[in-house]
């Protein structure tokens, strides 16, 4: 089986010039490979830690966001209700027809949400 494996390697020059051996080399090497898998394993991690707040955090804003709308939503029911059945004070039957198919729309809208 091929497996790969992450070295790193030094060569130092331990040459006596006072004794006979003239040229003398000691290779040292070190295995990083898990070395090298546990600093890739911790990244992963750290990226799914940092992914999960996020996602944490985009759910909160939605949390708030809806809750805004609904407010809002609240609010403008309020208004709508303070003004219900005002078409009939309205002299222009144009004004008065369009005022009437807002009024449906909205009840519209609020059965559907």
């Amino acid at each position: 089986s091929s497996e790969v494996r992450t070295l790193r390697c030094r060569a130092i020059d331990i040459s006596d010039l006072e004794t006979d051996i003239p040229i003398a080399v000691l290779i040292v090497c070190h295995d990083l490979t898990d070395f090298k898998f546990r600093i890739e394993t911790e990244k992963d991690r750290q990226v799914a830690a940092r992914l999960q707040h996020e996602d944490k955090n985009t759910h909160k804003a939605q949390e708030i966001n809806a809750k805004h709308a609904l407010e809002q939503l609240g609010i403008i029911e309020g208004q709508l209700l303070a003004h219900r059945g005002a078409a009939e004070h309205f002299e222009s039957p144009e004004l008065r027809s369009v005022w009437k198919d807002m009024e449906a729309v909205r009840e519209h809208s609020f059965e559907a949400l």
